[in-house]
């Protein structure tokens, strides 16, 4: 161990004063030297991987006494979760798969619905129950406003009959003895207000003298204990120079017992240096002498060997070569042997393949004979069954002919199939189209009905929707189309052309097939027109119509109780049903909505209202437009006089 270079030098050191630290820090910079935490956490790696092994130990004791019935190897596992894993992907992507066809249809379905509701006609009777909805809306708010004044009115008519003016009694004061009063009051609250402060104020100071005292007494008692914490510090102080004194002393002691310690080490490190370079001077010279003696034994006796393996070698040679020419004699010797012992055998086979000749000789000829003898037994049995012979002939003819039958239905039919397609496929290209947009039409008189009869329920103004209706009709220009005159069936046939009956017939057909088109488009005409007098119909049992001028902004949805209007941004055509069933007679040519008895401009307008949504807003304007370029007809002075009777006898 090296001696510290500052031991020398600490008695010149003037005020230097020795470390001292507690037990607790010297054990942990001892531990910190042996590196004592990482052995610990070593032991502890150590003692759980033990523990590990003693449970995977005793769980294989205890799985070997059961009897495992299958087992699987890793492979087999890995391979049963690869096809597990494929097995829920595969079904994952037709999930997939399918819920996105779903989603793409729904797609389509909604846009379709949307095109749909865009075009004129949907369009025109969405505006037009918008109107309707904004009309009946600005109705109830003014009858709701009506009726709150009116039961304000009441009210206060209530009021005015149940407490009158003249049941008031009259004063009993003057009004000097009032002020009076009044001033005594007043008078009388002062004095209290003024008592009240007194007393507050006489609160504050003693409770300021208070406070006073018990600062002093604080005081006190702080400077108290300020005493005593300094005489502790000053016995703490001299007590802690003491142990530093005494700690110095034991160090200085310890330091000359560790010197001492160190010289005496030193000195027998030295001697123990000196006797193990000594003893291993005498080991390397003894190793090496005898390593040298042993590399002469050995080299002595490799060459003594040598020399044995020559004489060896030599004396095998011999011996080789004369066995070697004993073999070649004894191998002549077997050949010789052999090729006489061939012979022999040679001959035998030849005697025996002579016999064997001769008996398959005398079995062909029994054989034939053999055969020769069934023939004949054959031959006569086919003579003396002749009769079945030929009821099976029949059998087999019967059979072959229905075979054939059967094919050539078949055959027929296939080709008959395939001329039905045809003939479909020119019927299915020659179908009529007429009217496409007749199905719109239709769709939409029957939408119209459907949404006059609800409004009739709820109270609805039915005039926009019926105007919609007549503008729809003059802009599509709706009218009946007379029936057409049916063609007759020419029978003259030219029988010298095969192609002429089917030509004819495919005519025949497609003539038929416009028929049927031709029918049921008359008959959902009939229906659009019998729409056309029931929208007619409802219009005119209504009052007459009043359209709001929007003039300036009112709130007309403040009053709770008003019913929600209803959402008609989609119609279900699914949902298109009559009650009553289309007459099966022509309609009128001439059908246009016939207005009131007073035009619209001399009517007195309704109670001024502004509908705050933009879409309304917008609608009203584009029916306001359709209103004023609409043509007014010839026809119609004359028809105002029944209306307006109508009308007055229905209301």
């Amino acid at each position: 161990m090296a001696k510290p270079a500052h031991v020398g030098y600490l008695q010149h050191r003037v005020g230097c004063k020795p470390l001292v630290i507690s037990k607790k820090r010297f054990q942990d910079v001892v531990d910190h030297s042996r590196q004592q935490l990482k052995l610990d956490q070593r032991e502890e790696v150590e003692e759980e991987q033990r523990y590990l092994q003693y449970l995977k130990d005793g769980h294989e004791a205890l799985y070997k006494c059961f009897v495992v019935k299958a087992t699987r190897s890793i492979d087999e596992e890995r391979q049963l979760r690869f096809e597990q894993e494929l097995k829920e992907a595969a079904i994952r992507n037709r999930q997939v798969a399918l819920e996105d066809e779903q989603m793409r249809k729904e797609r389509i379905m909604r846009a379709n619905k949307l095109l749909n509701n865009m075009k004129p006609g949907p369009r025109a009777l969405h505006c037009a129950l918008y109107v309707s909805d904004t009309a009946y809306q600005a109705k109830y708010n003014e009858q709701v406003n009506r009726r709150i004044a009116e039961e304000t009115q009441a009210q206060e008519r209530r009021d005015e009959q149940l407490c009158p003016e003249s049941l008031i009694p009259p004063g009993l004061q003057s009004e000097q003895q009032i002020k009076d009063k009044a001033a005594a009051q007043s008078a009388l609250l002062k004095e209290e207000w003024r008592k009240s402060l007194e007393e507050r104020e006489q609160r504050r100071l003693e409770q300021r003298e208070q406070d006073t005292v018990e600062i002093q007494i604080e005081r006190a008692q702080y400077k108290c204990l300020q005493e005593q914490e300094q005489l502790k510090a000053k016995l703490l102080k001299q007590k802690k120079r003491e142990f530093c004194r005494r700690a110095y002393q034991e160090a200085l002691k310890e330091k000359a017992e560790i010197a001492a310690y160190n010289r005496n080490c030193e000195a027998i490190e030295d001697r123990l240096h000196c006797v193990s370079a000594t003893a291993q001077r005498r080991l390397s010279k003894r190793y090496n002498q005898q390593v040298k003696d042993m590399r002469a034994e050995l080299i002595r006796k490799r060459d003594a060997h040598i020399d044995s393996i020559a004489v060896k070698h030599a004396a095998a040679e011999r011996e080789a070569a004369a066995s070697e020419q004993q073999l070649e004699d004894k191998y002549a010797f077997e050949v010789e042997v052999d090729e006489a012992r061939r012979k022999c055998e040679l001959q035998e086979l030849a005697k025996q393949r002579r016999a064997y000749e001769l008996e398959d000789k005398q079995q062909a000829l029994l054989k034939a004979q053999h055969a020769a003898q069934l023939q004949r037994f054959a031959i006569a049995e086919r003579f003396k069954n002749a009769e079945i012979n030929k009821r099976f002939n029949s059998i087999q003819r019967r059979k072959l002919a229905q075979e054939k039958d059967e094919l050539k239905s078949v055959l027929l039919g296939q080709r008959e199939e395939f001329l039905q397609q045809r003939r479909d496929e020119l019927m299915r290209m020659g179908a009529c189209q007429e009217d496409p947009n007749l199905a719109e039409d239709v769709y939409f008189f029957d939408e119209v009905v459907k949404q006059m009869r609800k409004c009739r329920k709820t109270g609805r103004p039915l005039f926009p929707l019926a105007k919609a209706a007549e503008l729809y009709k003059r802009q599509n220009d709706l009218d009946m189309v007379p029936e057409g005159r049916g063609v007759k069936r020419s029978r003259l046939r030219d029988y010298c052309w095969p192609g002429f009956h089917d030509k004819a017939d495919l005519a025949y057909r497609k003539y038929e097939h416009k028929e049927q088109c031709r029918q049921e488009q008359e008959k959902e005409r009939h229906e659009l027109f019998n729409n056309c007098i029931k929208i007619t119909k409802m219009a005119a049992e209504e009052l007459p119509y009043k359209e709001c001028i929007a003039q300036g902004a009112i709130k007309c949805m403040q009053h709770r109780g008003i019913p929600a209007m209803e959402d008609i941004s989609e119609f279900d055509c699914a949902s298109v049903c009559y009650d009553e069933a289309p007459p099966i007679k022509l309609c009128p040519a001439n059908m246009q909505v016939t207005q009131a008895a007073k035009p619209l401009q001399q009517q007195q307008p309704a109670k001024t209202f502004v509908v705050q949504h933009p879409e309304v807003v917008t609608a009203m304007q584009q029916a306001k437009q359709h209103i004023e370029q609409l043509p007014k007809p010839a026809a119609q002075s004359s028809k105002h006089s029944d209306l307006a009777t109508n009308r007055a006898k229905g209301g």
